[in-house]
């Protein structure tokens, strides 16, 4: 296994203000597929100023204390929707998704835009 493709879970997040914590394991999250043990989640955090982070991530090795995942989906939305959005974010091919699944993909858009009617202000039904 080539761990360059593949980003550590805990170091996802840098320390931001607008965040309650930067340990994504404390953030809110939905199971995507796969079971409790992790398969695919997307992960968010309201941020204090308004709007959103969300990462959808999906398990890919763990090794001693480590856990390395793929970063499906990154976004970033501030008080009038999503400003950005990142797929395969920080790896060499980034933008690029290898057998993605368009069911899990499909439904973690539909949470991120559920979330931005919920905590951006100014976004247009």
């Amino acid at each position: 296994m080539n761990f360059e493709d593949y980003r550590l879970f805990t170091s996802l997040v840098p320390d931001y203000t607008g965040h309650k914590t930067s340990n994504i394991s404390e953030w809110e999250y939905v199971q995507i597929s796969g079971d409790e043990s992790f398969g695919t989640r997307l992960y968010w955090s309201a941020l204090k100023q308004g709007g959103f982070e969300a990462f959808m991530v999906e398990d890919a090795a763990r090794c001693d204390d480590e856990h390395y995942v793929t970063v499906v989906i990154q976004v970033s939305a501030l008080y009038d929707g999503v400003r950005h959005m990142h797929f395969n974010s920080g790896v060499e091919d980034a933008g690029y998704l290898y057998y993605p699944s368009t069911k899990d993909l499909i439904k973690g858009l539909e949470i991120i835009r559920e979330l931005e009617l919920k905590y951006c202000s100014d976004v247009s039904n």
